[in-house]
């Protein structure tokens, strides 16, 4: 990833180099070819000198141009990438590009202004006019000069019209005529027409004496006409261009220093704006961003984020000390509320199984159980309730008890019986009721007690009992026992009565004669009879006092718990066998039952 990140880098910085390069070659052309005129007349070492100083200038413009360039889609890529921070960092970057791009610009118009104004103040305007007048009158005298011997007539006084008629052939000097005053002159007139016979022709040409003076020279056949300027004409002329032409190259020169080291100076003014801008967003933005991390993670739930990145003493710095003690502070309450909640859990645990556990309890308790408020309105109650009173727990909730229950066992029964619950503020009171209850006789042991709700209301709980099969049972039972003991009673003195009867018809019956034995007979029939009368009773007596026999019969003792425990889903029963055999015979049982109840068979 590394390495093709750096290949990445690599041609990007070439395709941007390129360019910059073929640009920068460019310019550089187009820099020499129009500095050429102005650079003739200088030294080596000053040319030298501009270019290295134009170079220069030109790479740092390039370095900036491609730095600042850099910087800016830098911004823009962050700013569409919707970076941290990436807003502000372009406000301040344009905010500094503007506050330092138009003071930049109005000194750089200033400065412009004024080096023109200096440099058009360096030569005098009188001199300048003076020399442009000069070298104006001497191009004029070339000139009027020049068309004087382009129209010379070579067939009238010749000697009058030019200061020299010379022969193209140096040989021949017959008809050569030389003003007196240039005849020392003579040689080096010859010497430079021969040495520019090549140039000479039928136009008028000005020809340089050994740079000396100056001679214009005309050919007309094979004669060459000529006139030469004045020594001094010659002298002043050649000073005067040759100082106008050094000045003026001079001047362009070192103005053009002075516009390449102005914008030199801009480009450098923006550079800093630029870079002054971006680096102050950074400074700004990075412990912000710092801090923005750090908080989506602190928001995560990570309280082990840190920002040691950020340690300066300004108002960033205090942010950073306030942000790390608050993460402080959060991750010790984010303990504490952890173990609260771990402690909570384990408590709403413990409760969820108690509250399950007594809604088991209660689903299987046989009593009616129910909850109304201070209004006597049901809030809760059991399936026993449901089956005692027909009453339907979700559509009962919230109706008052004299809707629900029966008229009179709520009014004339239930309801005094709560009142003082309410009035007298007692804990607890309890009754039994003996009546019709939805058309059956019923015999029910109510307890009311009051309670206090975790709001501070007051509720009351009532538990009524049916005890009517249990009030049966009871007077069965007490039935049982009292035939069971009059059986007895009657019992114990029959057997004696019974056998004294059967030995008086024995004994006596045969000894009395007459009357007495048909009364005797008679006494003792009637004593017999009602001795089986009285045995007979005794037996129903008996028959009364003894529980049902148990019905026997062969069948799977496992099977049958299991149904059994089915009928209690809701409370938590475990229940394992390893019994392996089968159906169990009732024989055993019976032998068993037999002989629990006469023990004397055993």
């Amino acid at each position: 990833m590394g390495i093709r990140t750096r290949v990445i880098g690599l041609a990007s910085a070439l395709l941007v180099a390129l360019p910059l390069f073929v640009l920068g070659t460019w310019l550089e052309t187009r820099i020499f070819d129009g500095l050429t005129s102005i650079l003739q007349n200088q030294s080596f070492l000053s040319v030298i000198l501009f270019f290295s100083v134009v170079n220069l200038n030109a790479i740092l413009a390039f370095v900036l141009i491609f730095l600042s360039f850099r910087n800016a889609v830098k911004l823009v890529v962050e700013r569409q990438r919707a970076v941290f921070g990436s807003s502000l960092r372009t406000r301040l970057v344009t905010l500094f590009l503007f506050f330092s791009l138009i003071p930049t610009l109005i000194l750089l118009y200033i400065s412009t202004k004024f080096v023109n104004a200096h440099f058009e103040r360096w030569l005098p305007p009188n001199i300048a006019q003076t020399s442009q007048m000069s070298l104006k009158s001497e191009t004029e005298y070339r000139e009027k000069i020049l068309t004087l011997l382009s129209n010379v007539d070579v067939t009238g006084s010749r000697e009058k019209a030019v200061d020299f008629i010379l022969p193209m052939d140096s040989g021949r000097s017959s008809s050569v005529f030389v003003r007196e005053d240039l005849q020392p002159l003579l040689p080096q007139i010859e010497a430079t027409l021969k040495k520019n016979s090549s140039v000479i022709s039928s136009k008028a040409k000005w020809i340089g004496i050994e740079g000396t003076r100056f001679l214009a020279a005309v050919r007309h056949g094979n004669l060459i006409y000529g006139m030469v300027a004045p020594p001094a004409i010659h002298s002043q002329w050649q000073l005067l261009e040759a100082e106008v032409s050094q000045a003026q190259p001079g001047i362009e020169l070192v103005r053009m220093s002075y516009y390449i080291l102005l914008g030199a100076i801009t480009v450098l003014l923006i550079f800093s704006a630029l870079w002054l801008g971006v680096t102050i967003a950074r400074e700004l933005t990075g412990p912000l961003q710092s801090l923005a991390v750090a908080t989506e993670l602190v928001a995560s739930g990570n309280y082990e984020v840190k920002i040691d990145d950020v340690v300066s003493d300004d108002e960033l710095g205090q942010l950073a000390r306030s942000f790390r003690s608050m993460v402080f502070d959060l991750r010790d309450a984010n303990q504490r509320a952890r173990a609260s909640a771990h402690e909570l859990e384990l408590k709403a645990a413990q409760l969820s199984e108690k509250t399950e556990y007594y809604a088991s309890v209660l689903q299987e308790v046989q009593a009616s159980v129910f909850a109304v408020d201070d209004q006597f309105r049901l809030e809760a109650c059991n399936p026993a309730t449901e089956r005692l009173f027909g009453i339907l727990e979700t559509s009962a909730r919230g109706r008052s008890l004299g809707e629900l229950l029966p008229r009179e066992f709520y009014l004339h029964w239930l309801r005094p019986l709560m009142m003082p619950l309410v009035e007298k503020g007692e804990r607890r009171v309890a009754g039994e009721f003996s009546g019709k209850i939805s058309g059956r006789d019923c015999q029910l042991v109510v307890s009311c007690h009051a309670l206090i709700k975790p709001n501070g209301e007051r509720a009351f709980l009532v538990v009524i009992e049916d005890v009517t099969d249990l009030a049966r049972a009871q007077r069965m039972a007490a039935w049982r026992e009292v035939a069971r003991k009059v059986a007895h009673e009657i019992k114990n003195p029959l057997t004696p009565i019974l056998l004294g009867a059967q030995r008086l018809e024995r004994r006596v019956l045969e000894k009395i004669q007459g009357p007495e034995h048909d009364v005797m007979r008679e006494s003792l029939r009637v004593i017999v009879q009602s001795s089986d009368s009285i045995r007979q009773l005794v037996d129903e007596f008996v028959s009364v006092a003894q529980m049902p026999g148990p019905n026997l019969r062969s069948g799977n003792i496992v099977e049958t718990l299991s149904l059994a425990l089915r009928a209690f889903p809701r409370i938590p029963i475990k229940f394992w066998s390893s019994w392996k055999f089968g159906t169990l015979s009732h024989r055993p049982m019976r032998r068993a039952a037999i002989l629990k109840r006469f023990p004397c068979m055993s």
